[in-house]
């Protein structure tokens, strides 16, 4: 379908779905993408791309335009940061492999 007609879902199982809103039909349904729950998407203006954010702080970009809509990155926000704890989970610091951190080491 045109991309103005795809609609992308979440859902805190780890998977989406993708919709052809114009169709009425599924396009896509996605297996188990993350050992983590899905928390955020975007979408790019042109319907192509979608990024779907996790707990974890994974993001993973899908590439919608191919039928089985491919994971084509992938990006570990707390490794980028170098931080344990982000505003997405306020409720304590990520589990990280690894060894320890240099910052407040007692």
């Amino acid at each position: 379908g045109d991309a103005k007609d795809v609609v992308v879902s979440i859902g805190e199982d780890r998977r989406f779905i993708v919709y052809d809103l114009k169709a009425g039909a599924i396009l896509y349904s996605s297996s188990i993408v993350s050992s983590s729950p899905f928390t955020s998407l975007a979408i790019e203006q042109e319907g192509k791309r979608c990024a779907i954010g996790s707990v974890d702080g994974m993001v993973r970009v899908f590439d919608l335009a191919t039928p089985e809509c491919r994971q084509v990155h992938q990006l570990s926000l707390p490794d980028l940061t170098g931080q344990a704890q982000q505003p997405w989970n306020p409720g304590g610091a990520l589990r990280r492999g690894g060894g320890g951190g240099e910052d407040g080491e007692e």
